[in-house]
């Protein structure tokens, strides 16, 4: 979904946008806007993904995002993630067990929101980003 010029002069979507973005979370489970970010950005966020994602696998595999140009704030403070986040979750989601759109999806506190920040944009082709739940 394209983000108006406004919208991003503003770093709030419309609320028009926002109820479209909703939408697309609770059929699709992600929501994914273009040219919200450089590319050149994109490409160091994949790069650094896709060597992580590398590591051997043992009994479990975790991918541990605390580093590197994950904790970006463009990353894990950008406004059109929270806005649909918050509009999904409620207001007071941060750190809290909640339920997600779908009632069998436990969201549970900060793991999950951490893993929601980093497949916000990883997981995003070029200069997009991508809502997760």
């Amino acid at each position: 979904m394209e983000i108006t010029a406004e919208e991003q002069q503003r770093g709030q979507l419309s609320p028009s946008s926002l109820e479209l973005a909703c939408q697309r979370l609770a059929e699709i489970g992600y929501v994914i806007f273009e040219q919200v970010l450089p590319l050149s950005f994109m490409e160091e966020v994949r790069k650094a993904y896709e060597a992580n994602e590398s590591l051997a696998e043992g009994k479990e595999q975790r991918n541990h995002f605390l580093h590197g140009p994950f904790l970006d704030p463009r990353i894990i403070d950008n406004p059109f993630a929270w806005q649909v986040i918050e509009a999904a979750l409620g207001p007071k989601f941060f750190g809290q067990a909640r339920v997600a759109p779908r009632a069998h999806d436990v969201v549970l506190g900060l793991v999950a929101e951490a893993d929601l920040f980093v497949r916000l944009l990883v997981a995003a082709a070029a200069a997009r980003v991508q809502v997760d739940l």
